[in-house]
Parts: C-alpha cells; sequence; structure tokens
C-alpha cells in the first residue's frame, strides 16, 4: 500500500502530537510526585509507594491511550462481515461532555487484512442514515494509515472513498479530499 506524502505527514503530526500529550502530562505529574509525594505518601510504606507512584505515572498512558498509537500500524483488507447497532456514544473516551452524548448508528466491519487476520473495526460512527448501510457492504475494501483517526472505505458500487484525514465520502474519481485537500489513497 502506497501512502500520499501529505497524508503520511498529516497523520506523522497528529500521532506526534498525541506522544507530546503524553509526555508532558507524565513530566508534569512526575515533577508533582517529586516535590508533594513524600508530604502526601510519608505514612506509606515505601514499596507501595513506589507501586502508587507507577499506577500514577500510568494515568496519562491511559487516558492519551498511547500504547494504541505507538503499536498503531497501516493496513490494508477486505469487509468480510458487518454489524450496526445504534446507541448513545461519546466523541471522547475519557472526557464526555453532556451533549457528546446522543443517539449514534456505529457501525463495525469483521475485516480479513492482507495478511490473513480478521480485525473488527468501526468503520463509521455517526448520524443515524439509512444510506450508510446501502454504502459498506461486504468486500469492499478497507485501508487504515498509521496515525491516521479514520478509515478509507472504498465502496466499489457507489463510487466514493473516505478521506482518512477528515473521514469525509469523495468520489472515487477525485485524487484528492473535496473538505481537506489531502491526497487519497485510492484514486
Amino acid at each position: 500500500m502506497k501512502i500520499p506524502i501529505d497524508v503520511e505527514k498529516t497523520a506523522s503530526a497528529k500521532r506526534g502530537a498525541k506522544i507530546e500529550k503524553w509526555a508532558l502530562s507524565t513530566l508534569i505529574l512526575g515533577a508533582l510526585l517529586l516535590i508533594f509525594g513524600n508530604d502526601a505518601f510519608a505514612s506509606v510504606d515505601p514499596t507501595v509507594r513506589i507501586v502508587v507512584y507507577i499506577l500514577l505515572l500510568l494515568i496519562p498512558a491511559i487516558v492519551t491511550r498511547i500504547p494504541l498509537v505507538i503499536f498503531d500500524r497501516s493496513w490494508q483488507g477486505t469487509i468480510i462481515k458487518v454489524h450496526s447497532e445504534m446507541g448513545a456514544y461519546s466523541d471522547e473516551r475519557f472526557i464526555a461532555r453532556m451533549n457528546d452524548f446522543r443517539t449514534k448508528l456505529k457501525i463495525e466491519a469483521d475485516i480479513k487484512l492482507t495478511d490473513g487476520r480478521v480485525v473488527r473495526k468501526t468503520v463509521y460512527l455517526g448520524k443515524p442514515d439509512a444510506k450508510i448501510y446501502e454504502k459498506i457492504s461486504v468486500g469492499d475494501t478497507v485501508y487504515h494509515v498509521k496515525g491516521a483517526k479514520y478509515l478509507q472505505h472504498v465502496s466499489s458500487s457507489h463510487r466514493t472513498a473516505t478521506c482518512v484525514i477528515c473521514g469525509k465520502e469523495n468520489s472515487l474519481q477525485n485524487q484528492r479530499c473535496d473538505i481537506c485537500d489531502h491526497s487519497l489513497l485510492i484514486k
């Protein structure tokens, strides 16, 4: 899979920003533990104190989901099964605001990767739309670029491709996204 340079640079920059956010928050938390930790945990056994420090320092990694970012890889595959459900989903996993929860349609697909593994990924999460059911079907090709938020879903029956940077649908005739002007993986 050949990834266009502008898409790779943008996805890499987003990935780098997440890593920077994690490093900065871990550094700040570490500094606070260094300054106030002995006073706050003075009555605690030193072994327990170390365990508490380690657990506290893991919080930024969990909140920023850094392990997923670090081990993320680019891949491509073919949809072999489609699952859908309606529910209330938040746009952010850990920082939910009151107005983020609304009824959304979640479509997941079992995708057979080129190496033979089968993974389940969310292909669509958004407003309930009857047309979206028609656009995602078995046999469609799906691409993921490491660091990108969206999957590129190429629907041969509807002649559309999703942008991996902004998530908007484009015609297969386009070489660039109509919204964000990044290259599409598939022409």
